[in-house]
């Protein structure tokens, strides 16, 4: 009898220890995280300061502590080529509680994450992953080894197109002007000096600067500096579009951040299609170009802003 006794604790007592890790396991795989504020700051050619604020989301009133752990940003679950190494700090892991990054995020990958800021700067929705392991505590059972692979749905600026302005063009063929960038993500962009190309159905019609840019979240109001061909722009509206309102095709060439180029933003930013409908009919009256043959009309119809 009291060797089964001995036989029944040996056998019965090690069941929950081997059923914790995969308990743990399971409450981790159905969590979500959730992004609720992101901001890319201080960016270099080699990392990037990040401050992310996350809500870790789960249907378990159970409570554990994770340890800090070395997390890979992906865009395939397998993530075999992580873009981005950072590390995430440890937390109370609970439903709604707030994990808080602040440190420096390490580029381990640039054509990787050119494809990412492209989704984030580009697109309407975008999707990566967070993959790692770290230790989870609970209670009096054994630390265990738990494996992270979430995927994060985020919001992004879908700046395809940028919003109307009109005329940032003004005398001596140089004109300053403030456009508005709206973003509706929770994702803050510091970018630094920009540098453009602005064409018209394929004729370059000049250059545009924008300095010290910092996308926020919501609405933004960005000074910008035009250097415009004025015969060219004129040319265009007594031409094809008399109404005065210019479908210019802009196109990022630099962005430099503390005197630094920025490779992966210029390359993400260059391969949007930026199209910026400008009305320009106020500034060739400025120009004093009033009296060029087929504008007169155009001064009548396009003169509103």
């Amino acid at each position: 009898m009291a060797l089964l006794i001995v036989v029944t604790i040996i056998v019965v007592f090690p069941i929950p220890y081997v059923a914790f890790p995969n308990t743990a396991q399971d409450a981790i795989n159905n969590a979500e995280l959730m992004v609720t504020s992101q901001s890319i700051l201080v960016p270099s050619m080699k990392n990037f300061q990040l401050e992310q604020t996350t809500v870790f989301v789960t249907n378990s009133s159970e409570r554990a502590t994770l340890d800090p752990w070395d997390g890979s940003l992906c865009l395939a679950p397998d993530c075999r080529t992580p873009f981005v190494r950072v590390r995430v700090p440890g937390a109370q892991a609970g439903s709604g509680t707030q994990i808080q990054i602040s440190n420096t995020a390490e580029i381990i990958n640039v054509t990787e994450f050119n494809k990412y800021t492209r989704m984030a700067l580009g697109r309407d929705e975008y999707n990566f992953y967070l993959v790692g392991k770290g230790m989870l505590h609970k209670g009096a059972w054994p630390a265990t080894t738990v494996a992270y692979n979430k995927k994060i749905t985020m919001r992004g600026l879908q700046h395809d197109v940028l919003p109307n302005h009109h005329s940032p063009l003004g005398k001596r063929h140089q004109g300053k002007r403030t456009i508005s960038i709206p973003n509706p993500s929770v994702s803050q962009f510091e970018l630094g000096d920009l540098t453009m190309n602005m064409s018209v159905d394929g004729m370059p019609v000049g250059t545009a600067s924008l300095p010290n840019v910092f996308i926020a979240a919501g609405n933004n109001s960005i000074p910008m500096t035009a250097t415009t061909n004025v015969m060219a722009v004129a040319g265009l509206v007594s031409g094809p579009y008399k109404s005065g309102v210019l479908p210019v095709d802009v196109v990022v060439t630099s962005v430099i951040y503390d005197g630094e180029h920025i490779p992966w933003y210029e390359q993400a930013l260059a391969a949007l299609s930026l199209r910026l409908d400008l009305g320009v009919i106020p500034a060739l009256q400025e120009s004093g170009l009033a009296g060029i043959p087929g504008l007169g009309a155009a001064f009548v119809w396009a003169d509103v802003t």
